[in-house]
């Protein structure tokens, strides 16, 4: 029998979700999903503040989802998370990884130093005779990803890895965009923080870190939310050769605020819907939280649980 894959866990500004999954694809099953609420300013755009309410809050989330097991895969998201396009040659996984900063050196001019480097592989092409991958290349700050590997081993449990949230929001939603003509935009809509993932023929082709939530849902605080999509859709648009977005999905805690959808529908002229991570997925998950919305906000944490050969 296979390893069973590890909890996904999102640590996010306002709480905190985590999802056990069984099998891949179309056999997933989601087991477990919980989530509980943050103190304000426990964590704030990535950075873990209150480390002592973080591990609190984490000790609850696992008694409150009864999870089968300690094993966790960590999302990442910080305002100084960037993400870009790179080709690098066509090496094996493993290998790529070993030399990576060797072959994207000329990408971070101040050096990799503080810095945690790896490369999503899209397509396979050919520079100079010599095969290669086109590709996506992401960085973070090396503190806040050892930040949140911290609190959880303080909270009593065991990292095993760790995932970039928007693309593991790309493969939680794949039951959702499958089969959609043309492109579509991934909106995870934070309190504090805003990820879009443009997502073509199946495979993540863009991502951009908007560093604009929600907020208290005021007018100001949508206005400008929708604004910071919009700009964002329109770089894709110019910058990209591929399908232009059809339609935008809407995760996260944003995605519930009355009229936001409307809104957001209104200035782009583009279908609005709110996104299932369940959708494709075998059985209902053990919901535990007392939040009937619990789906649309767990789709970060069901892509991290989600097994990464799927």
């Amino acid at each position: 029998m296979s390893k069973m894959a590890p909890v996904g866990l999102d640590i996010g500004s306002a709480g905190l979700v985590a999802a056990e999954v069984h099998g891949t694809g179309t056999r997933r099953t989601v087991r477990r999903l919980a989530m509980v609420d943050l103190p304000p300013g426990a964590v704030d755009h990535g950075d873990i503040r209150d480390e002592q309410a973080v591990v609190a809050a984490l000790k609850q989330l696992w008694r409150r989802g009864r999870f089968g097991q300690r094993r966790v895969r960590i999302g990442v998201t910080h305002r100084q998370v960037q993400v870009r396009e790179v080709t690098v040659p066509a090496l094996r996984r493993a290998d790529l990884r070993r030399s990576l900063e060797l072959h994207v050196a000329g990408e971070f001019p101040n050096g990799t130093d503080g810095l945690v480097v790896d490369v999503l592989p899209l397509d396979r092409t050919e520079v100079a005779g010599q095969s290669c991958w086109h590709g996506l290349l992401v960085s973070a700050p090396q503190a806040c990803v050892e930040s949140a590997l911290d609190v959880t081993r303080r909270a009593g449990l065991q990292p095993v890895g760790a995932d970039l949230s928007a693309l593991a929001l790309a493969r939680a939603l794949e039951g959702t965009v499958r089969g959609v003509s043309g492109s579509v935009a991934l909106v995870d809509v934070g309190a504090v923080a805003t990820s879009v993932v443009v997502v073509a023929a199946g495979h993540v082709r863009f991502v951009r870190l908007v560093a604009l939530g929600i907020g208290g849902a005021s007018q100001e605080a949508v206005a400008a939310l929708v604004d910071g999509v919009v700009t964002t859709l329109d770089y894709f648009r110019r910058s990209n050769a591929c399908e232009p977005v059809a339609q935008v999905v809407l995760t996260g805690g944003g995605a519930l605020v009355d009229g936001f959808g409307q809104y957001l529908a209104s200035v782009t002229g583009l279908p609005v819907s709110i996104g299932n991570p369940l959708v494709g997925a075998r059985g209902p998950a053990r919901s535990r939280g007392g939040d009937p919305d619990l789906a649309v906000r767990a789709g970060v944490a069901v892509g991290l649980a989600t097994d990464l050969a799927a």
